[in-house]
């Protein structure tokens, strides 16, 4: 599981990585919706889903609270008046109103007592028609100390939006780290109505 000291080693073995399915599929809705705007991506790591979301035109706000995400993004992307990144903890983040919110698996670390709130600020932050795209790790997870959900409270979560897209996954395989793990996987594309 990631931890302080292997974030780097993470990054190593997930950048350049094709985007996550939920941001596509969101993106296609949106697309197919003719709405192209801004977007925050949560947790954005090595920002593949970053360049991604600018290759289809939209302006990003990367936001990680890794220092070395935030080198990935300078790298990338620094001097691009389309791009922003913001150096910040899920409580933290200085939310606007955007048309997609995307989350791969970053929710899962976010620490419990700020789940909700967190929850409720992106729901905030997204305007009418615009989408929440992410993943979330389910009761099941292997990694268990960290925030795991069931799918009622995901649904719950989003019981005010339309699930356009909604798979539950639970499979053995090997994690980023080579690591024999049950993953429990919770995938959604929610459309704030």
């Amino acid at each position: 599981m990631p931890n302080q000291d292997n974030w780097k080693l993470y990054y190593e073995k997930t950048s350049g990585k094709p985007p996550r399915e939920t941001l596509t599929r969101a993106l296609d809705r949106l697309k197919n919706e003719e709405i192209v705007g801004k977007a925050f991506d949560i947790g954005s790591g090595t920002c593949n889903d970053v360049k991604y979301l600018l290759e289809q035109g939209w302006k990003v706000v990367a936001v990680d609270n890794e220092p070395e995400a935030q080198a990935y993004f300078v790298q990338e992307f620094s001097g691009k008046p389309s791009a922003s990144f913001q150096l910040a903890s899920f409580e933290r983040i200085k939310w606007e109103a955007v048309e997609l919110v995307h989350a791969g698996f970053a929710l899962a670390f976010c620490p419990k007592e700020h789940f909700q709130q967190v929850m409720q600020n992106i729901k905030a932050a997204i305007k009418k028609n615009g989408r929440f795209a992410g993943n979330f790790f389910g009761t099941a997870h292997t990694w268990n100390d960290l925030h795991l959900v069931t799918t009622a409270e995901v649904k719950e979560l989003f019981k005010d939006f339309e699930l356009e897209y909604f798979e539950e996954s639970k499979l053995t395989r090997k994690s980023t780290f080579d690591e024999e793990i049950f993953h429990h996987n919770i995938s959604i594309v929610a459309k704030k109505l």
